[in-house]
């Protein structure tokens, strides 16, 4: 696995490395109907820690909606994100995260508006599964991490252990290793749910998703930013503009897009069209390394 400095990226590829060993089966990738009807399935099997929003209820339709179909018996392309937590222990003011019309209505810190309401009381973390949809990994990594944390948090509360925990389900039973390392891998886990706000997207372009398509449409949502753009060419993805007003909400201390067809583990650097005031090297953003 490749070295990382960062204290947050190490916790999270810890997290990572787990999660690759919790397969019971052979890797089987999914549908549109399938991810739709599995993350509803993980938000109702595990209410205490998990919550599930379409991005349309939150941020409205002209935000999130995508032309055509994107599923057989759901039709519509909604970008639907998974919130991981221990609820019960958030903090009044944080008691409705993770639902429609909190996170639609929660004011912009960027923006700096009644800025205390966006205080959060515990470190937000960003998953990002398929901003490409032809490339299959990271909608799986991304629902597994999330079902992971969600039922190791359960089986904590309940103080079971990972051997013979009911909500763990054989794969991730057998991963967690023998007994006193099973143990406190068990109980790291549910130490991440208390103290992290999880947000993930397993599916971030759901049509591409749908299609296996790069892009959305006609649109690359991994080039849809105001970087050497018109500035009336900006924002022409509804992946684009839900991921934004996600972050335009939120603090996220760590953020981890998948992607497939190569091996790294890489933080951000502007891209090399960006016009600089000097031929030093910019600071890199503080994200992996």
């Amino acid at each position: 696995m490749p070295r990382a400095t960062n204290p947050i990226a190490r916790l999270w590829l810890r997290l990572a490395a787990l999660v690759t060993s919790t397969a019971a089966r052979p890797y089987a990738d999914m549908d549109y109907d399938q991810m739709h009807d599995a993350l509803h399935a993980l938000a109702a099997e595990q209410p205490d820690f998990v919550r599930l929003f379409a991005a349309g209820d939150a941020f409205g339709r002209d935000i999130a909606d995508v032309p055509g179909t994107c599923g057989i018996k759901h039709k519509k392309c909604e970008h639907y994100y998974l919130v991981v937590t221990d609820f019960a222990s958030l903090p009044p003011a944080q008691q409705h995260a993770g639902k429609a019309g909190w996170e639609g209505a929660k004011d912009d810190p960027v923006e700096g508006r009644r800025p205390a309401r966006n205080a959060s009381s515990r470190a937000e973390v960003f998953l990002s599964g398929a901003l490409h949809g032809d490339e299959r990994v990271g909608p799986l990594a991304t629902l597994a991490t999330a079902r992971l944390l969600a039922r190791s948090a359960a089986c904590v509360r309940d103080g079971a252990p990972a051997a013979s925990c009911p909500h763990l389900s054989k794969g991730e039973s057998v991963a967690f290793g023998d007994r006193e390392e099973a143990e406190a891998r068990l109980q790291w886990l549910g130490r991440l749910v208390k103290t992290r706000l999880v947000y993930a997207a397993p599916a971030t372009n759901p049509w591409g998703f749908a299609h296996r398509s790069r892009s959305e449409v006609r649109v690359d949502p991994n080039r849809d930013f105001a970087i050497d753009t018109r500035p009336d060419a900006c924002a022409a993805s509804a992946t684009g503009r839900v991921v934004n007003e996600v972050f335009r909400r939120h603090v996220f201390q760590i953020g981890v897009t998948f992607h497939g067809g190569m091996e790294a583990i890489v933080r951000g650097r502007a891209p090399s069209n960006v016009a600089r005031p000097s031929r030093r090297r910019p600071p890199a953003t503080p994200t992996l390394q």
